[in-house]
């Protein structure tokens, strides 16, 4: 069986020109959409991500704000910007970049952003409401890897899937959107023995593992 190539950048594209219609008509409504952003620290890593997201929300029309703390920033400051974040009418997403250095709590931190603003959907409401198909709001990757399958008319029922991740921030929610798509799948990780035959067994192989 031949495999298929699929194009993320041609699917990127043709989701961003349908966002940028959304956007301009919630515009022109009256509603700005705004992503605010908060980060931690001084990682290149961390900030090269930040910026790509603020340059990614500024080609389709959706307004930023950038929050930054110093790496020995306190869990209470932290805090603080998330509150005011959670209260600002004008914010209607919010992302803390991860991971947050050792002195700073990453579940507490995630817990008190507001499951309506999550745009990462980890806050524990919405990992639960996604568990039970019944989310609000679904994390960016997973959704975006779903988005693929859908555009190129790739039925999912019925098939094996192997998925080569189990990150809390794509293979966890990813293994609860295939399943809505009724799809059966096997989750493989570091410690997974055998990982050639699962492979050879699957319809799809979906990876997203470092090094």
């Amino acid at each position: 069986m031949v495999g298929q190539k699929i194009d993320g950048i041609k699917v990127s594209n043709a989701v961003k020109e349908i966002l940028k219609s959304a956007i301009e008509k919630l515009k022109s409504e009256g509603v700005v959409p705004c992503l605010a952003t908060v980060l931690v620290g001084d990682d290149p890593a961390s900030a090269t991500y930040v910026k790509n997201k603020h340059n990614a929300c500024e080609k389709i029309g959706i307004k930023t704000k950038d929050h930054k703390l110093s790496a020995n920033a306190t869990q209470k400051e932290l805090d603080k910007i998330i509150d005011n974040l959670n209260n600002d009418n004008e914010v209607h997403g919010i992302l803390v970049q991860l991971p947050l250095p050792n002195q700073l709590n990453e579940f507490a931190t995630i817990s008190r952003i507001s499951p309506i603003k999550d745009v990462d959907s980890l806050t524990p409401q919405n990992v639960g409401l996604l568990s039970m198909g019944k989310s609000i709001l679904k994390p960016c990757t997973p959704s975006g890897i779903i988005e693929m399958f859908y555009y190129y008319k790739i039925n999912l029922e019925g098939k094996n899937v192997v998925m080569i991740n189990r990150s809390d921030l794509i293979g966890k929610p990813l293994y609860h959107l295939l399943l809505q798509n009724n799809a059966t799948v096997i989750t493989c990780h570091s410690k997974t023995k055998n990982l050639i035959e699962y492979c050879k067994n699957a319809d799809i192989i979906i990876t997203g593992v470092g090094n």
